[in-house]
Parts: structure tokens; sequence; C-alpha cells
């Protein structure tokens, strides 16, 4: 049986140079990414020699070769040479699954594991980083929007304003579920900047089982003017964004994305900042409750799909935000 059934994503293909072996994590094991001319391989992060990291080491032509004694492997993962003994010894590296999908290098133990579907266009532009905080906690901050007149004050919405009244439905999938708002005047530099007929936008929040966040905004027209994919995976203590950004503004896209990047920039550092500051403070609580209503249905439906999938909304509700 396949308890992990789906392939992890560790970094955008275009992170990975040729000539750099770059370290990252299958839930807690180290694995080594290695490109070669034809393909990308993935190995645990151990020389079978005396176990240091191969990450650490450097690829020339193809070859990975540890930094400790000097020990090479062929992009195969098969022992080509030692230099002590002047021959090859009879071993080999073990081997990670890899595929390459959406841009997105995805790594898995297991090859009938599956890739979530995604965006196939070409993003506008692409975000990634780390964050210290657990993934679940990330992924309610990635999808809820009840933050942001706080943490993203003025950019996206302001705590200053006078709040209105959104109606909200939660529409379970089989594979997560999306969350439909009401459609909000702008609030934010986001918006602001738009023309007038992308300012007034309804949201669509989309959690895709286990680690993906889609946020979309639609206009009036029912035009898709944004969708953002955050796509998620843990390394030991850090949760690791890779984020995909697609604008579609007319004749302004162009502009728009000019605009928009630095904007988004600021917008995950601050996400990044309260997200630390509240991993930091849980860590002073063993077993920590939380309060929660019916404006937290997002988080709580995340922790259901991630930790209790018997207990997740099997049907549409509906509910109320002031935003």
């Amino acid at each position: 049986m396949n308890s992990n059934p789906y392939f992890i994503p560790v970094l955008f293909e275009k992170q990975l140079t040729a000539d750099s072996p770059v370290k990252v994590w299958l839930i807690d094991t180290p694995v080594v990414l290695v490109k070669s001319k034809d393909a990308i391989h993935a190995y645990e992060d151990f020389c079978p020699h005396r176990g240091a990291p191969l990450s650490k080491g450097f690829v020339k032509d193809g070859v990975l070769t540890c930094r400790y004694h000097g020990w090479e492997f062929n992009a195969n993962g098969k022992n080509k040479h030692v230099p002590v003994k002047n021959a090859a010894v009879d071993c080999e590296l073990k081997r990670i699954q890899v595929a390459v999908k959406y841009g997105i290098i995805w790594i898995s133990k297991d090859s009938t594991a599956l890739i979530p579907e995604l965006s196939e266009e070409l993003p506008a532009f692409t975000l990634n980083g780390k964050i210290h905080a657990s993934i679940l906690n990330t992924l309610e901050n990635f999808l809820e929007g009840s933050h942001t007149h706080f943490v993203h004050d003025g950019l996206v919405r302001s705590k200053k304003i006078t709040r209105q009244k959104i109606e909200a439905t939660l529409i379970p999938s089989e594979t997560g579920f999306s969350v439909h708002y009401q459609s909000e005047p702008p609030k934010g530099l986001l918006t602001v900047l738009t023309p007038a007929r992308f300012r007034n936008l309804r949201a669509v929040s989309t959690y895709m089982h286990p680690n993906i966040s889609v946020l979309e905004y639609w206009n009036d027209a029912n035009i898709r003017v944004a969708r953002i994919e955050g796509i998620l995976s843990t390394q030991q203590t850090q949760t690791v964004y890779l984020a995909r950004i697609y604008l579609h503004l007319g004749l302004f896209t162009p502009i728009a994305t000019m605009i928009a990047k630095p904007i988004f920039k600021k917008i995950i550092q601050q996400d990044k900042v309260i997200l630390e500051l509240q991993e930091k403070n849980l860590q002073h609580f063993k077993q920590p409750s939380f309060v929660s209503d019916e404006t937290d249905v997002v988080g709580v439906e995340i922790q259901r799909w991630l930790y209790n999938k018997e207990n997740r909304a099997v049907e549409p509700f509906n509910f109320t935000v002031y935003w």
C-alpha cells in the first residue's frame, strides 16, 4: 500500500544548475539533486563510503564527486572511480524517484506517486523561499483573508476602512475544497492601481491535498484577473514555498507584472514574519488549544484534510465574514 501517494515539490527547475548539486528534503530524508545534460537525478544525500553529504561535493561532466575522499558516481548512481584505489568499487547510490512538471522538480520514494494538477500556463513570475513555520499554519495563512487587514495593511486590505459583509460558500471536492466569496471593491494598493474594470473582485480560495493553495480573483465580467499558486512542502522544521503568479489584465499585464512582483515579495515577507513569530511563540506551549468559529473554516478544513479526514466537510455550506 502506498502510504504517501504524492510527489513532493522541492525546487523550481531553473534553480538547479548542471555544475552544482543541491540538497533538498523528502520528509525527513536528505536528498541530493544532480542535473546532467539529459536529465535530473535524485539520490539519498549519503556517500556509501563514510556517509558524507554528497550535496557538499561537486559535479563535472555529469559525475558527482564526494568532497571527503573523492569517490565518483555516474548519472546512474554507480561508483565509477575511487582515487586511492584507482579503480571503481561495486556500489551505488540509493535512487529517489524524480519528475519535472510545471517547471517544478518533484521527488518521491514511490514511482506510482501522483502530482497534483496545476495550471499548464507559464506564470507571469515565480517566487520561492522558506518559512520557519508548520505547513498547516502556512497553508491557512496563504488561503484565509482575515489577517490581510493587519499583516498587509494598505497592500491587500486596510484595517482603517469600514468592513463589508461578505457571504461565502465552501464547496468540498475529491481533492480538497474551494471557498467562493462575494465580490468586494478595491481595498488595497494591489487593486487600486489596476484599471477600473479589474478593481471589483471576488476571491476563490482553493485547497488541493496535500499541500497546494490556490487563490484566484475574478472581476465582474467573470474574467480571472489573477491566480496565485502556493506549492508547499516540509523540509525539517521549515515550510518551503514555490509560488507561481498569473496575471490577466489585457494590455495592462506587462506593466502590472513589473508593479506586482515587488508587492508580492513584500506580502510574502510580511506573512513570513508573522508566521515565524507565531511558530516561535507556540514553542512555549506544549499542547496549545485554539478557539475557532465559523469564520475560521479554511484553517479548520485544512487541518481535517491533513490529520482528521473522516471529519472533513462533505456537503457545501455558507458562512459570513466581514472584510
